[in-house]
């Protein structure tokens, strides 16, 4: 990584890519990055997760958001100069931007952003769990990793793999997603790929975290049950503090018992010693994502402000949060075993007030939409307004199949039934420009409820522009386009 670093600084990008199963360091090894950019390194990070994957370019805004938001005025007219004032959509500071920008327009203007950048200092972009990134957000790595030469940025990315070093990807990841990961994953990148800890290293680390020297037959022991993963070695040693278990030889047998070999029940058992506020807070957080503002998970949890601290303290001290301020779990696992232990009609309620707050703080409208995307639909008119917000950003982004998802999501809600024709003509036109299967039913289907004859021409163009890449159904198309003439006869415009 030092190396990597180094070659950025002359001038000579390049990418490191951490990969590993789940627990072994990767996270580790990218703070270690991040802690060896030389001075006038600028740092560019971004963790993605599960909940955000659906969260278009919500990667891409972590990186780049801080530095642009935070430049002056003149500063940023200047990284938005030239191509790189196509980026503008993706951080919303292009309030014209309309629906069908092309992505391949909008993945060069964000490159061209991040060169400026890099301008003034080198970069380190450094992603975190990058098997969990939004796919706009893969396809613009992957097209910024084969332009790295001559460029003094380096990407150091971590991503997890299976026992047999093959990466976790979702399950619905389709195969833009799957390629773009192989681009980042592949023959230019660096690749650092920690192994379990060996014997005497686990005894290094336990005399580390219990603060005494451990028997070596206990931390063979330690070794044998936890498989050397440090992640799993770290909860252990967590609860063999809180059970006051000493390491020694005697005690060694102990360990079948204690070892968290399932950690959702190792965290439920400590979950289960601390206050029900520490509960309360800590199920708020997991709905909320890390890094959320420690305000909005009180409100969640039903705590004031300073209960919330006192919560978050107790949390930090049982090793299952971090940063108190902003509250994240230790480890994505932690967050998945809290997550996991909450009803899922309260985890779908969760994520519906979680929605709320974050709009009322003016979070994007992707951030909001994801919360509710997890949600239970209750015919919410103000949630599907906000997946029809998200939607026209994803669009103006040039991501239509995302605008499409947002707005399916949104007849689920479902709308009042004098919404549901707009709705159904924005769908059809987020379908047409993602090039789905069924674009040309999603137009018919808002044909048969639009009266308004502007309306129903523009659909009627549309369901014929699917002719361009639908060879199947050309017979009904031109039906279609013959009827909607006749009815448009009389008026000039929606007739040519």
């Amino acid at each position: 990584m030092g190396d990597a670093l180094d070659a950025a600084a002359a001038g000579n990008g390049g990418v490191v890519v951490v990969s590993a199963p789940a627990g072994l360091g990767k996270t580790r090894l990218l703070e270690a990055a991040l802690s060896v950019a030389a001075d006038g390194t600028r740092t560019l990070v971004a963790r993605a997760s599960e909940l955000e994957a659906g969260f278009a370019f919500g990667v891409v805004r972590q990186l780049l958001e801080p530095p642009v938001l935070a430049a002056p005025e003149a500063e940023r007219a200047r990284l938005l100069e030239g191509a790189a004032r196509h980026a503008a959509a993706v951080l919303e500071l292009d309030p014209a931007a309309a629906p069908g920008r092309d992505l391949h327009q909008t993945l060069h203007g964000l490159y061209w952003l991040l060169v400026n950048l890099s301008a003034d200092a080198p970069l380190l972009v450094a992603v975190d769990d990058l098997q969990w990134a939004d796919e706009p957000s893969l396809r613009w790595l992957a097209y910024l990793v084969n332009r790295l030469e001559q460029l003094p940025i380096a990407v150091v990315a971590t991503i997890r793999t299976d026992a047999g070093r093959r990466v976790e990807l979702p399950s619905d990841a389709g195969e833009l997603r799957r390629e773009a990961v192989e681009a980042i994953h592949g023959l230019h990148a660096v690749r650092v790929e920690p192994r379990p800890l060996s014997a005497m290293a686990v005894r290094t680390a336990l005399e580390r975290c219990l603060g005494t020297a451990s028997d070596p037959a206990f931390a063979e022991a330690c070794h044998r049950h936890t498989g050397g993963n440090p992640f799993l070695l770290t909860e252990l040693a967590a609860e063999l503090a809180v059970q006051g278990v000493s390491p020694t030889g005697e005690n060694a047998s102990m360990l079948s018992g204690i070892v968290p070999e399932r950690v959702s029940e190792t965290i439920r058992r400590r979950l289960a010693r601390l206050t029900p506020q520490a509960k309360q807070l800590a199920g708020a957080v997991a709905v909320l994502g890390d890094g959320s503002e420690l305000t909005d998970a009180a409100e969640l949890a039903g705590l004031d402000v300073e209960r919330a601290g006192e919560a978050a303290g107790e949390l930090g001290s049982a090793q299952i949060l971090d940063d108190a301020r902003a509250p994240s779990f230790r480890h994505p696992l932690l967050r998945s075993a809290v997550l996991a232990d909450i009803p899922e009609l309260e985890r779908a309620r969760g994520h519906g007030v979680a929605a709320r707050l974050l709009a009322d703080r003016g979070a994007p409208d992707g951030r909001v939409a994801a919360h509710l995307l997890a949600s239970n639909g209750a015919g919410d008119t103000w949630a599907v307004e906000q997946l029809r917000a998200a939607a026209r950003t994803a669009a103006s982004q040039g991501v239509p199949e995302q605008a499409a998802a947002l707005l399916r999501r949104g007849l689920a809600e479902p709308p009042q039934p004098s919404l549901r024709p707009e709705i159904l003509r924005e769908l059809a036109s987020a379908a047409l420009a993602a090039l789905e299967p069924d674009a040309a039913e999603r137009i018919e289907a808002a044909l048969a409820v639009t009266t308004e004859r502007r309306a129903r021409a523009e659909l009627a163009g549309q369901i014929g522009a699917t002719e361009i890449y639908d060879a199947t159904g050309g017979g009904r198309a031109v039906d279609v386009l013959f009827e909607v003439i006749e009815e448009v006869r009389d008026e000039p415009d929606p007739h040519r």
